[in-house]
């Protein structure tokens, strides 16, 4: 009830109904077979679109969207260890490779449907992916939580590379018990580094992370997660984005890409519904306008409409 309180602007003020942003999704996204495309990058398949797509279908109770969905994710993409790979293209696997995030929210919206169509086939299926997340979750004393983005390219002698917004806090919640509670907290301790970058890195001998210099579109989902899992948590990253809301402010737009040590950033924008995300932070009507002016012109932004069905749904259900 506290998130549907939070959203009521998105459906007042900007009239957003989820159902008719779910319709829109299908027709524009989700193909007959059940792949999800990315029009903004040359109509790839990732499994992160996957993943996103079934959790949006479940949250929806659209079971025929789910399953379609589900069998083409299970036949094309899953692997021998039971991840998935992360990229298809023009019919064929492009790299085997799989994307931790997008196995959890897989693993997640089995968990989802399993338990609202009571299909336990599901729910083992969600056991089976999970028990393999937890091979890539490594826990260093006293109380620090590595979650490997990959099983490949991350690990190097000393360091090993970290992606901030595979954390996401409302799927560790919905689980329980080793290793999920640690990396709950672990997840807010990451979210409320000033200047946070979208990779970090954490040094296995001095056990401590430390950040980059960079932050883009990828590492900004961290603020669409805390806000779906948790109201005050969300206000209270103010500090972890301001050097980009100062540069909005001198410059009228939040780019897509920042680097906080030069400030050198890319002329782009942000996809436009990270203004409504900012604009609820940091108080400001006029990013408000700009997310406004997003969604009545940018029809074919995948990734804003999964982020704003992730966020508008699990707020009715919650």
């Amino acid at each position: 009830m506290i998130l549907l309180v939070l959203l009521f602007p998105l459906f007042s003020v900007f009239g957003l109904d989820a159902g008719k942003l779910w319709e829109h999704y299908k027709r524009s996204f989700v193909s007959e077979e059940g792949f999800v495309v990315d029009p903004y990058n040359q109509y790839r398949v990732t499994s992160e679109a996957q993943g996103y797509t079934l959790t949006i279908a479940v949250l929806a109770n659209d079971k025929e969207t789910f399953y379609r969905v589900w069998e083409w994710t299970r036949k094309h993409l899953r692997r021998r260890d039971g991840l998935f790979a992360w990229l298809w293209v023009n019919g064929f696997v492009a790299d085997e490779n799989n994307a931790t995030d997008a196995d959890l929210f897989i693993a997640y919206a089995l968990l989802l449907a399993g338990e609202r169509w009571g299909d336990e086939n599901l729910k083992r299926e969600a056991e089976s992916i999970l028990k393999e997340v937890k091979k890539l979750t490594l826990p260093f004393c006293p109380s620090d939580f590595v979650l490997l983005p990959a099983k490949r390219g991350f690990v190097g002698e000393d360091t090993l590379k970290v992606k901030v917004a595979y954390y996401v806090p409302f799927i560790f919640r919905k689980l329980s018990g080793f290793p999920w509670e640690g990396l709950y907290e672990q997840t807010y301790e990451l979210y409320r580094i000033e200047g946070l970058s979208t990779d970090l890195g954490y040094d296995i001998f001095e056990k401590e992370f430390r950040k980059g210099e960079l932050i883009d579109a990828d590492g900004l989902r961290v603020l669409v997660y805390a806000y779906i899992d948790d109201k005050k948590k969300f206000y209270e990253l103010k500090g972890t984005f301001l050097p980009l809301y100062e540069f909005y402010k001198r410059k009228g737009y939040i780019p897509d890409k920042f680097n906080y040590r030069s400030g050198e950033h890319s002329r782009e924008g942000v996809p436009f519904c990270f203004y409504y995300f900012f604009g609820e932070l940091y108080g400001d009507a006029s990013l408000l306008e700009k997310f406004k002016e997003g969604l009545k012109h940018d029809k074919k932004n995948y990734y804003c409409y999964a982020l704003l069905l992730l966020t508008l749904l699990h707020a009715e259900s919650g």
